[in-house]
């Protein structure tokens, strides 16, 4: 069990929701690009405790220096819901 902040005080958790919300499909590199984050995976399980519901890590090939991608999506709805009354 993590010890997970809470996404209503917390910028780092509302900037990985923001880049989510879109719906489209990020990889861990473009999460930590927009965000800044370091640890993105961390990230991601700190917002899955926070009860979003975040899919999972989907492989999506390889980088051109061999590195596996792999990416983090929500759903339309999940995402609408998550971000409803939040000022993200």
């Amino acid at each position: 069990m993590i010890h997970a902040g809470k996404l209503s005080s917390s910028a780092r958790l509302q900037a990985t929701l923001r880049v989510l919300s879109d719906c489209h499909a990020h990889s861990t590199r473009d999460i930590a690009e927009a965000t800044g984050s370091q640890a993105v995976h961390t990230d991601i399980a700190e917002l899955r405790a926070n009860g979003l519901p975040v899919g999972p890590a989907v492989y999506a090939g390889r980088s051109q220096e061999g590195r596996k991608i792999y990416c983090y999506t929500m759903d339309n709805d999940d995402a609408r819901e998550a971000t409803r009354g939040e000022r993200l």
